[in-house]
């Protein structure tokens, strides 16, 4: 039998994600989820092919237009949550639509949402807020805060300390595997890596800080994906169900998940244990400030001592041709950031292009400790990575809002 051909439109998915209809109805159509379906590239993209590489160029979606009152006030908030947003007249669209659930609700929670569109520190802090409220009351209920990275540790801790400075009694710190009992009482956000709280819910000497957490926040949940890390994040949640399915209602824990969109998020939200039509939240690329395209290429070469150099000149090349403007690069390792600028700065010297990269201009000179960036910088060339020093990230991060750096 030819097996059914299921599309979904926008306008449909848009409908069901605004919960006028059930997701699981559209999951479960045709016996097979719909990330397993066959897909086809979308309106508007073009393909492209050579002999050594061949290129999806996948045009940016319309900006979705703000309509009238979308966009929360926070004088709009209730009392208790208003010190939490201190110098913010209002909330974006993407923390608007989640506000209610995420305030006045205990659902477990799944928000998709695209990298710096809807600045998922405040998602996660709305979730936050109602355990606040408790407070000083139920000093003894925890949060645990799980980030993707400890070099992340250092910057949720200030953020959410900062946002938190008005609630007396509430204190935000790092949870270690040697954590003393006098940090666990005068604690009460705990941030830390899914490596540190599996250890932790392992081990029978920490069931006592572990049956008084209220609230499990998961930062970079798309990593249950990821080959070796992966199990640990699927180990915490199946762990934290167990224990929400032998305990009382009232004193079961929240799981909060946050990422960027990403396929199959239909079947996580239910290992998550998810209400499809209360607690999943899905926001594709038009909710960003500025809309982007993106590229897609795919090369094959022969023989892998070729492969990087070929890739790193395939990625000059788009710079030559983004005509000055900025440009983003992602690489899948630290040492490849490195490299990959190195790479660009030395077709930049050979082919005397550094003018057309900076536009007659030169590059910034900022205040930094890494040797790598002194080098880079005059090029309009930078690195951003966790191994970086912190000031070293903010100062690169600056620099490129200011439009000084190019790549």
């Amino acid at each position: 039998m030819e097996e059914e051909h299921v599309e979904m439109s926008e306008e449909m998915a848009l409908r069901c994600l605004s919960r006028r209809k059930p997701l699981n109805t559209l999951v479960e159509r045709g016996g097979l989820p719909i990330s397993l379906k066959n897909l086809g590239l979308p309106q508007g993209a073009t393909y492209q092919k050579d002999d050594s590489h061949h290129e999806i160029t996948v045009p940016a979606l319309h900006q979705r237009r703000i309509e009238p009152g979308e966009e929360r006030l926070v004088s709009c908030l209730p009392d208790w949550a208003k010190a939490a947003f201190t110098g913010y007249d209002k909330l974006n669209r993407v923390q608007s639509k989640v506000c209610d659930t995420a305030l006045h609700s205990t659902h477990n929670m799944l928000v998709l949402a695209p990298f710096l569109a809807g600045e998922t520190i405040k998602v996660a802090l709305l979730t936050i807020l109602p355990h606040m409220k408790k407070q000083p009351q139920n000093q003894n209920e925890k949060i645990v805060y799980l980030v993707p990275a400890r070099a992340l540790v250092a910057d949720i801790i200030d953020s959410l300390s900062s946002s938190l400075q008005s609630f007396v009694g509430v204190k935000v710190g790092e949870l270690i595997g040697d954590v003393s009992p006098q940090q666990i009482e005068e604690t009460t956000i705990f941030v830390t890596i899914p490596e540190e709280w599996d250890v932790i819910t392992r081990r029978s000497v920490f069931s006592s800080v572990t049956a008084i957490v209220k609230l499990v926040i998961v930062d970079g949940i798309h990593l249950i994906h990821d080959q070796n890390r992966g199990h640990i994040i699927e180990a915490i949640i199946a762990r934290t169900v167990r224990q929400n399915d032998t305990t009382n209602k009232n004193d079961r824990i929240r799981l909060v998940a946050l990422s960027f969109p990403f396929t199959g998020y239909e079947e996580l939200a239910l290992f998550l244990r998810v209400d499809l039509t209360e607690g999943l939240f899905y926001f594709d690329n038009s909710y960003r400030n500025s809309c982007i395209s993106h590229q897609y290429i795919g090369v094959w070469k022969p023989c892998n001592s070729r492969l990087y150099p070929f890739l790193n000149h395939l990625c000059y090349k788009k710079v030559i041709a983004a005509g000055g403007k900025q440009v983003i690069i992602f690489v899948c390792s630290r040492k490849d950031t490195v490299n990959t600028a190195c790479a660009i700065r030395s077709f930049e010297m050979a082919k005397h292009t550094m003018s057309t990269i900076l536009k007659g201009g030169s590059g910034p000179i900022g205040d930094v400790k890494s040797n790598v960036l002194k080098q880079l910088l005059p090029y309009g060339l930078a690195i951003h990575h966790l191994g970086l020093d912190s000031n070293d990230r903010k100062e690169v991060v600056d620099l490129f809002h200011k439009g000084h750096i190019k790549v």
